[in-house]
């Protein structure tokens, strides 16, 4: 069954104030499509983000545009990833959103790549191992490889579009405390004052802090519906997440953090492949060590287990929260495909 639409319009733009977190809202600088309407979407609290499945079942009344060209663009792109082509062509268009699995999936796609056609992917099979530009991992047959630069554009193009997304709050806590996804250790230089705190001359910023900068929320629905860099203070308007929905309609496949192992299967059915070196079955490799110290556990469960402050994380990163719905939507039909992995889901925490 076709998914509904998910794309929000009620004849305003709504955005989420970067300073205050609030609604502001403006005329709309093009006439809506013809949907059914919406009242105030940007903020919701957690109950209603638990409650919404009604409200949202009101705008998902018409179905996707095109039900047939969607299909019908995914057995190009399965026809494109086939098509052994000449050197240089470009087979996959990976967007690796920071702190959902996708290091430890370019190291599949890179050694999937090598099997593939290790003459043409030769840079694919050099150091084995995720891509990194430094480490000379790189694979130019995988779009999106080595940076967390989404290139939208590419999901409309032959190559079949790849992604993984994963549930906001988990998302936002595991860049919290990890290396260079929060000011005090800025490896992208997302504010000129960050490198300050490195220096020491600045003191670290809070947790609460944190949480009060734009450029560190709802960075999925950015990459997927701005074409941009996730740390950026880009204000995410009803326009962006409609943009961002489509992405999800268009990519050729999407995956749940939450679901990895199953993901990976469920991608490798997708695109008709099978690992040589392990009899067929994917190589699951989780690249990243996620062998937290026992201080970040023990702040890592004080945020856990602070019910305002998860409040404030998830109001903060809702138009993330709406995304995510739609891209496990959208990972729930693939599953339902292939009744053996839609068994196995019942261990992990998506449900479909």
């Amino acid at each position: 069954m076709l998914r509904q639409d998910s794309r929000l319009t009620d004849g305003t733009d709504t955005d989420i104030d970067a300073d205050t977190n609030t609604k502001s809202t403006q005329a709309p600088t093009e006439a809506p499509a013809a949907r059914p309407p919406i009242n105030a979407f940007a903020v919701s609290t957690h109950e209603d983000a638990e409650n919404d499945d009604a409200s949202l079942a009101a705008v998902h009344a018409l179905p996707l545009e095109g039900p047939t060209s969607l299909a019908s663009k995914r057995k190009r792109e399965l026809k494109h990833f086939r098509a052994h082509k000449e050197a240089g062509a470009i087979d996959i268009h990976f967007i690796h959103i920071p702190k959902c699995g996708g290091t430890s999936m370019t190291a599949i796609l890179r050694q999937l790549a090598c099997e593939l056609d290790q003459s043409r992917n030769v840079d694919c099979c050099t150091n084995v191992g995720f891509c990194d530009f430094h480490a000379m991992r790189r694979c130019a047959s995988i779009r999106g490889c080595i940076n967390h630069i989404p290139q939208r554009p590419w999901i409309f193009k032959p190559p079949p579009t790849l992604a993984l997304l994963r549930d906001p709050s988990s998302r936002l806590l595991s860049a919290w405390f990890y290396r260079c996804h929060s000011p005090n250790a800025d490896c992208y230089q997302v504010r000129p004052e960050f490198k300050l705190i490195k220096t020491g001359q600045l003191p670290q910023v809070t947790f609460e802090e944190y949480l009060g900068m734009p450029e560190y929320n709802n960075i999925q629905t950015r990459m997927l519906g701005a074409d941009s860099f996730p740390y950026r203070n880009v204000t995410i308007t009803r326009k962006i997440f409609n943009a961002a929905v489509d992405a999800v309609d268009n990519a050729y496949f999407v995956g749940l953090q939450e679901a990895y192992e199953i993901s990976v299967k469920l991608m490798m059915r997708e695109l008709g492949l099978h690992s040589n070196s392990t009899n067929g079955d994917p190589p699951i490799l989780k690249e990243r060590d996620n062998t937290a110290s026992k201080g970040i556990k023990v702040n890592k469960a004080a945020i856990l287990g602070n019910k305002a402050l998860m409040q404030r994380i998830r109001e903060a990163n809702t138009w993330d929260w709406h995304l995510y719905r739609v891209a496990t939507e959208r990972f729930c039909e693939t599953a339902k495909k292939y009744p053996d992995l839609l068994e196995q889901l019942k261990s992990t925490k998506v449900r479909c």
